[in-house]
């Protein structure tokens, strides 16, 4: 029995230390097989992070190239060789309307308000090239798509020029050419216009005409004129050189001259006083102050001076005095008529909206009087114009006057006839 029972215990501790042998070997091959097990569980999670990724980046928006500006190929040559380089004096005044000295001036002076900061999408228009477009299109209006045919520039870059240059013209050099003269130029003024037609302390000559335009969408019956066509009013005063010192413009072609007068800016400063200084003189027992030269068109008024009435016989020393304040008139008609022959655009019908136009026509009165003071060349073949298609209406008025004013024309009467000066024949502008 015990026999049995150690061999028993025996075989016991021999299934025993087997089992121990072995053990070692069946967990290192688990550990084998969860590894495997793992690395295919991340390689599949790893594919599908891929596939999910790829699939994003074929929904979501591609990342962003650099911009490309498109930009139409266009001629610049006629400017930059044919003018700039080889343009005479006589070819600047037959294209632009005034010498290149001039020119350059104007560009000098408008520079810093038209020029314009240089970026990596494209060159800006150059000042230069910017008031070459306005006064080709002032002296031609020729419409925009042939002139910007001509500068290499697209029909939209003509417009903005236009009116950009109109805006600096009117902001920089309306203030130094186109204002109210001082005491001392008024005094010269005076000398000039008695020197001219006999008339004492005339210190302007004033005259209104009428421009063509569309016919407006608002208020389309109130700029249709007496002559039958739509058109907006340019009042203007000028010196005894034919240089304008005050224009009021944009007022629709149906009004009155005399109704213009009375809503412009010199109605309500001679009336109150602050147009004219406190200067006289004694005419024939009178006290004469300054005084501007009309037409029949206008009031009799202590400051403004028109012919007498033709409906009834005159006197030969009325006649006389009608002669002296036409010829003294005529000042106006005739700075008008150069105005409308250098810039042309006045001349034609205009498109443009009108408080554009009326930039545009103060502009040109800004420009007219910068060319008379540099002394830029007007030829006269530049007047031979047909003016058919756009006649001027005819604005008379009843010749009134206030009480005392009769009496100051009859005094300026009788001093021409105290002094008497070589009469000169009056020449009509139909403007």
């Amino acid at each position: 029995m015990d026999d049995v029972l150690e061999a028993l215990v025996l075989l016991f501790v021999c299934l025993v230390v087997h089992a121990v042998q072995q053990h070692p070997l069946s967990l290192g091959a688990g550990e084998g097989k969860r590894s495997k097990r793992c690395q295919h569980f991340f390689a599949g999670l790893h594919a599908r992070r891929r596939a999910r990724r790829k699939m994003l980046l074929g929904i979501l928006p591609k990342p962003r190239k650099s911009p490309v500006v498109w930009a139409k190929e266009r001629n610049t040559e006629w400017w930059q060789q044919t003018v700039l380089g080889s343009f005479s004096e006589i070819d600047w005044l037959e294209n632009f309307r005034m010498r290149s000295s001039t020119f350059f001036y104007v560009v000098s002076e408008l520079q810093p308000l038209l020029e314009r900061q240089k970026t990596s999408f494209r060159d800006p228009v150059s000042v230069e090239k910017q008031v070459a477009i306005a006064l080709w299109r002032f002296a031609t209006n020729l419409e925009y798509r042939r002139i910007g045919e001509q500068f290499g520039v697209s029909c939209t870059t003509v417009y903005h020029c236009i009116h950009d240059v109109c805006q600096a013209i009117n902001k920089v050099l309306k203030p130094q050419f186109l204002r109210q003269p001082t005491e001392a130029e008024f005094q010269s003024t005076a000398q000039g216009f008695e020197e001219l037609s006999g008339l004492p302390m005339c210190i302007g000559a004033i005259t209104c005409t009428h421009i063509p335009i569309m016919g407006p969408e608002v208020n389309y019956f109130d700029y249709y004129n007496s002559n039958g066509w739509h058109s907006v009013s340019l009042q203007g005063i000028t010196d005894h050189t034919g240089k304008f010192w005050d224009v009021s413009v944009g007022h629709p072609g149906r009004a009155h001259s005399a109704r213009i007068l009375r809503i412009s800016g010199v109605w309500q400063r001679a009336t109150s006083g602050h147009l004219f200084h406190s200067v006289s003189r004694e005419v024939c027992g009178l006290q004469v102050g300054y005084s501007l030269a009309g037409d029949c068109a206008y009031p009799l008024k202590p400051w403004l001076l028109r012919p007498y009435s033709d409906r009834e016989p005159l006197s030969p020393a009325r006649q006389e005095f009608n002669q002296r304040v036409g010829r003294a008139h005529r000042v106006a008609l005739e700075a008008l008529a150069r105005l409308k022959g250098r810039w042309r655009c006045l001349l034609k019908r205009n498109d443009c909206q009108l408080w554009r136009l009326s930039n545009l026509m103060k502009a040109c009165c800004v420009l007219h009087n910068i060319c008379e003071t540099h002394g830029d060349r007007f030829f006269p073949d530049w007047l031979t114009i047909d003016r058919g298609d756009f006649p001027q209406p005819v604005c008379r008025l009843q010749d009134q006057a206030e009480e005392g004013v009769e009496a100051l024309r009859t005094a300026i009467c009788e001093h021409i006839q105290q002094a008497p000066c070589e009469s000169l024949a009056l020449q009509t502008c139909n403007l």
